[in-house]
């Protein structure tokens, strides 16, 4: 079931926790889940989802996202110029 989640899907499932600081470790979890793999479309889908913790969130799924290199730009989109400079090292070690 989890396997087969869409992008809206994932990103209401993770939207829908109930404490925000727990929802990086919810993104994680299910990302892990997805048969096709967590695309960066899920993690920005994700990031709409919450105001707060978003940089937690991309540091923790950075390295399981399939296609970074080709959708970092969808990520970064989603964050504020702070959380983008905050996440920069784990985006960039990720993409190596």
């Amino acid at each position: 079931l989890l396997s087969a989640l869409t992008v809206e899907q994932y990103a209401e499932c993770v939207g829908r926790t109930g404490l925000e600081y727990d929802r990086p470790e919810v993104a994680s979890l299910l990302g892990g889940a997805l048969a096709s793999g967590l695309t960066s479309a899920h993690v920005a889908a994700a990031l709409r989802t919450t105001t707060a913790y978003k940089t937690q969130l991309v540091r923790r799924v950075a390295r399981q996202v399939v296609d970074l290199a080709a959708g970092r730009r969808t990520i970064e989109a989603e964050l504020s110029e702070w959380e983008r400079m905050l996440a920069r090292t784990d985006l960039d070690a990720a993409s190596k």
